[in-house]
């Protein structure tokens, strides 16, 4: 199941979330991916899940949340990504990072050839209370075994200065 939240006109996406009703531990978010890289910024973020295996009988579903705002004159936002080799390795880790004297906003990630196999354990960007980061520690790993090939893509939502 798919759903997408839009930032209205002349906003654009600093940041991302997502809701899963009604899902009962039995549903896993397989992307949560920011709409790409413009010159603009990024606009909307798209959500995905999957129920985990056994399927699951209860109705559910997924909200997705665009946090949006005004574009900045002295700023521009991106989208920057980062994606782990595709094997069929447990666990995975992505690092996108902002470029030289940008900080993350937001963040984002999309679990590719995992069909509801795979969990995300971490979305964490890097920054603390004495500053804003510049990279988003992103990791998913099995959680069942599954012959399959997989990779993990992280998003980081930038803004840096014109």
């Amino acid at each position: 199941m798919g759903v997408s939240a839009f930032c209205p006109a002349g906003k654009v996406l600093t940041g991302t979330g997502y809701e899963l009703n009604g899902a009962q531990g039995e549903v896993i978010v397989d992307d949560l991916r920011p709409n790409g890289i413009s010159l603009d910024g990024p606009t909307a973020v798209d959500v995905g899940a999957f129920e985990a295996d056994p399927p699951f009988a209860a109705n559910w579903s997924v909200t997705a949340y665009a946090i949006c705002a005004d574009r900045l004159p002295l700023h521009r936002l991106v989208a920057s990504h980062d994606t782990s080799p595709s094997t069929s390795d447990d666990a995975r880790v992505a690092q996108p990072r902002c470029p030289i004297g940008g900080f993350v906003t937001g963040a984002g990630f999309e679990l590719n050839g995992a069909s509801g196999e795979v969990v995300p354990t971490a979305l964490a960007p890097n920054g603390s209370p004495s500053g804003p980061g510049h990279l988003v520690d992103v990791n998913a790993f099995k959680e069942d075994p599954f012959a399959g090939t997989w990779s993990l893509r992280g998003d980081a939502i930038c803004t840096i200065p014109r």
